[in-house]
Parts: structure tokens; C-alpha cells; sequence
């Protein structure tokens, strides 16, 4: 699926509130040597300043990251981490803990790769937040049902960090995106769009069109589609 969006994925970044999870990375920029698992486009590596790796399983987004200078990438599964162990300082994820099947599995590969003393953390969607609101998930309840089922609540994630033999496991509430958007203004929204969210990325195309003209019955009638998207963070310490 991504090596068919990689070229458009950026969108997504353009006039959205992802600030709060770029100053809570902010405090993490000086580490010395960082590995960002499910790094995609690379967005969130151009800011770390010491040696830097992104591992994807998608060579097309890959591609996307050299172009902003991401210079060291390797195309690999989050579960089987190709690397030797106490190699990183930090190792980091945002936006991509919900895809992998082997999530404990995920935890415990990253433990092996950090130094004594390095950080793991993870940024995610709230999805169990109860002010998580999303008004796809009204057209299209589908993808509302595949995010209950691959999203892992905070505690949850938790018990991973703890299960892998992590210290020091913090949460972290950020702020997300919040917005209203009025009538046909929805459609200027960047995750309206089937390339470039993952959720209608998983639709036919038949379906996601059937959902838009509903969207479109709605916008017609004045209707307001409210975001509220959660994102948080979880940490912990080898």
C-alpha cells in the first residue's frame, strides 16, 4: 500500500497540528545515535542532529526520505530488527506502533538494540481516548472496526514496555488534531483523501466512493465533520 502513496504521504503534514509531537520529540534531538522504526517519508528524523537510521518496510517511502537527506535506511520488518544489540541511544516511533502484528515482539527487539541507559518511545493515536473523535469513522464504520481491533490502549502499552523489562515508563498526553470543518470545507481535508490515511487505504474503491458521496449528501446539507484525533506517547528506559 505505501509504496503507492509515498510520493503524496506528505500531504498529510501540510497545515496539520502535529506540533505538540514535534516539541515532545525536541527534547530527545541530541542523542547521538537514533533509529526510527516505521520511518516512512522521514519527516521526524530531519530533526534529530546526531547519527541517524530509518528502517521501513517500504522502499518507495524510503526513496522519499533520501530526498530529505535521510542518509542511512534499511528496508526491514519492525518485528526482526536487523541490527546487533546495544547499538542505539534512542529508538523511536510515531504513528506506526498500531501496523505491526507482534507487537510484544516489537518491544523486545528494540530493548536488544539500545545502549545501557537508552530510551524507547513510542507515539500513537489515543484511539481509547475518550475524547478520540473522528467523523470518518461515521461514513465508514469498517474502518472504525479495523482500528479497534489493531489500536492498543496506553495501558496496554504499558504492560509491552513492561513485559520487555523496561524502567522508568512514563505516558504522555499530547495535544493532536482538532478541527471542524463546515459543509464542503471537508474536502480540503488532507485524510479525506484514499491515499492518504491507511484506513481507506484498506477500501475498494467502490466502497471509499460510496462513502464520499454520503460525504457529499452531508457537506450539501451544512453539515460540520468534527476531528478530534488524540495523540500520545509512551517511554521507557533500558
Amino acid at each position: 500500500m505505501y509504496d503507492k502513496i509515498s510520493g503524496s504521504y506528505d500531504e498529510r503534514y501540510v497545515d496539520n497540528q502535529f506540533g505538540e509531537i514535534e516539541k515532545y520529540l525536541s527534547a530527545f534531538v541530541k542523542q547521538s545515535k537514533v533509529l526510527e522504526v516505521g520511518c516512512g517519508t522521514g519527516k521526524w528524523l530531519t530533526s534529530f542532529s546526531g547519527t541517524t537510521v530509518g528502517l521501513d518496510l517500504s522502499y518507495q517511502m524510503l526513496i522519499e526520505a533520501k530526498r530529505k537527506n535521510v542518509q542511512n535506511l534499511v528496508v526491514a520488518k519492525g518485528e526482526n530488527l536487523p541490527f546487533k544489540g546495544y547499538s542505539f541511544d534512542l529508538v523511536f516511533l510515531v504513528n506506526s506502533f498500531h501496523f505491526f502484528k507482534d507487537k510484544p515482539k516489537v518491544i523486545a527487539g528494540i530493548k536488544k538494540v539500545l545502549k545501557k541507559g537508552g530510551r524507547a518511545v513510542i507515539v500513537f493515536a489515543d484511539f481509547f481516548h475518550p475524547d478520540y473523535y473522528w467523523y470518518i469513522y461515521d461514513i465508514f464504520p469498517e474502518i472504525k472496526e479495523l482500528d479497534t481491533k489493531r489500536y492498543s490502549t496506553s495501558e496496554e502499552l504499558k504492560g509491552f514496555f513492561s513485559a520487555a523489562g523496561f524502567s522508568d515508563i512514563e505516558y504522555s498526553q499530547l495535544s493532536g488534531i482538532k478541527k471542524t470543518f463546515a459543509g464542503m470545507e471537508v474536502f480540503s481535508d488532507p485524510f479525506v483523501k484514499k491515499h492518504n490515511s491507511s484506513q481507506l487505504g484498506h477500501l475498494t474503491n467502490d466502497e471509499y466512493l460510496q462513502g464520499i458521496g454520503k460525504i457529499k449528501e452531508l457537506a450539501d446539507s451544512g453539515f460540520r465533520f468534527r476531528t478530534e484525533i488524540i495523540f500520545s506517547a509512551i517511554s521507557g528506559v533500558v
